[in-house]
């Protein structure tokens, strides 16, 4: 009987395994790298594949050596085909990743933008609230309150990593982002504390004058006119009272409308973020429309290839999938705009264009009433002088048919704060006037007694 031998492989290296084949790899990039690093060259090798550096990109292939011989000579090589073919979809992949990055880029910034809104919105909410409550001194405390906590938080803010570096074009120079939204958020909050301050401090005024008034204003202008005419009744010229109504009632007019802009902003900073934004959107907008069309293109040329055409249905869905994550990159940028459904788009560019146009307006506003508290000081002297030089005699008749002239126009508590200040001022000039007369009598009568 013939016997058989059974063999048995004992192993006395490692050699063959993965994990030898990984340390030596790693023994070599590390001596390559120390003697990149002598030679002080840039360069630096790494064992690891693609995938475990977590590096998305394609490896190329072994060449060969017929088929580098081949290259060498100008011959294409399958290889080498395909290694070129490789070189190409990396430089795509490499594109894909820098457009990436810089979505995310600007994502933050988004972010950043919406987040400095949140703070001008609210500020501009209680601005518009203010008039409402000017004649409420508890509102208007709290408001204060509350505006005092605002300015403390805003000076308070601090740069983020996402500003740093970034800049804002105003009136055509360029400014620091942060320093810009900082001091326009400050500026806003300063103005609106003055805003509240004006009101409490007209509502103290008013407390003040209440127990002197005594019948109002017509009343007091009878204690000046009795003061300054003789008691008989004084004989009224009508068409001369009339004139001069009209004609003081302009100039009252005139100083109350520049008083009422002396308290309005003389400066203000628009806002350009909402500019911006409309333009992102529908850049955006067109640009991932474009994307899905031409990946509907793609995807109707490789449905349109035969079974035995692998290669180029793989070229293909190669194309498709890189506009695929352009595109979601550039839904994902519109997300963050506030535009979730890529048909609401246009909606919310008109919406920002809409706010973009109130900030301007408000600019536009502010740089028309520079100069209007000297110009508010100048109608008030013309104002006067008007009036002190109507006769005692006629001067209740025309103060009386001048209130019939007032303008009336728009502005709420802003407008009767402004006609109280005229009233006041009026009083005064008028009283001070009387006052001089008196005194003037009362030499004139001191030197008689002397002569």
């Amino acid at each position: 009987k013939k016997q058989t031998y059974k063999c048995k492989t004992v192993k006395t290296t490692n050699w063959d395994s993965k994990e030898f084949l990984q340390r030596s790899r790693e023994s070599w990039a590390e001596k390559v790298n120390q003697e990149l690093e002598k030679k002080s060259l840039p360069q630096r090798v790494d064992h690891r594949s693609f995938k475990e550096q977590g590096i998305e990109k394609i490896p190329t292939q072994h060449i060969g050596v017929s088929a580098n011989a081949m290259e060498k000579r100008g011959i294409e090589s399958q290889r080498g085909n395909e290694n070129r073919e490789i070189k190409k979809a990396n430089g795509q992949i490499q594109t894909i990743e820098i457009l990436e990055k810089q979505t995310q880029k600007e994502i933050a910034f988004i972010r950043e933008d919406i987040s400095w809104n949140r703070h001008h919105e609210e500020i501009a909410k209680i601005e518009e609230q203010i008039p409402k409550a000017a004649g409420n001194e508890k509102v208007l405390l709290s408001v204060q309150a509350g505006l005092l906590k605002l300015y403390d938080k805003a000076k308070l803010i601090e740069p983020t990593k996402t500003s740093e570096g970034r800049t804002i074009e105003i009136d055509g120079r360029k400014v620091p982002y942060f320093e810009y939204h900082k001091n326009k958020l400050v500026g806003d909050i300063s103005f609106a504390q003055d805003k509240v301050k004006g009101y409490l401090d007209m509502l103290a005024q008013q407390r003040q004058e209440a127990p002197q008034e005594q019948g109002g204003f017509a009343a007091r202008r009878e204690v000046f006119k009795q003061q300054e005419a003789p008691q008989e009744k004084p004989k009224i010229d009508t068409a001369y009272v009339e004139r001069m109504a009209q004609q003081l009632a302009t100039v009252r007019n005139e100083f109350v409308r520049e008083t009422v802009n002396s308290h309005e902003r003389t400066r203000y900073q628009p806002n350009p973020i909402y500019a911006r934004q409309a333009n992102e959107i529908e850049s955006v907008a067109k640009t991932v429309a474009e994307q899905s069309r031409t990946i509907e293109a793609f995807k109707a040329e490789r449905d349109k290839l035969g079974m035995f055409k692998g290669k180029e249905k793989k070229e293909i869905q190669g194309k498709i999938d890189n506009f695929e994550r352009l595109r979601r990159s550039n839904l994902d940028k519109l997300k963050a705009l506030g535009v979730s459904n890529l048909s609401k788009a246009d909606e919310a560019a008109k919406e920002k264009r809409t706010l973009a146009a109130q900030e301007q307006e408000k600019a536009q506003a502010a740089r028309r009433n520079e100069g209007a508290g000297s110009r508010a000081e100048e109608a008030k002297q013309v104002f006067l002088e008007a009036a002190k030089r109507i006769p005692a005699d006629q001067r209740q008749a025309v103060l009386e048919r001048m209130e019939q002239y007032n303008s009336h126009e728009a502005g709420g508590m802003e407008v009767f704060k402004a006609e109280i200040e005229a009233r006041r001022v009026l009083d005064s000039a008028l009283k001070e006037q009387t006052q001089d007369r008196e005194h003037e009598k009362t030499k004139v009568k001191g030197r008689g007694r002397t002569d």
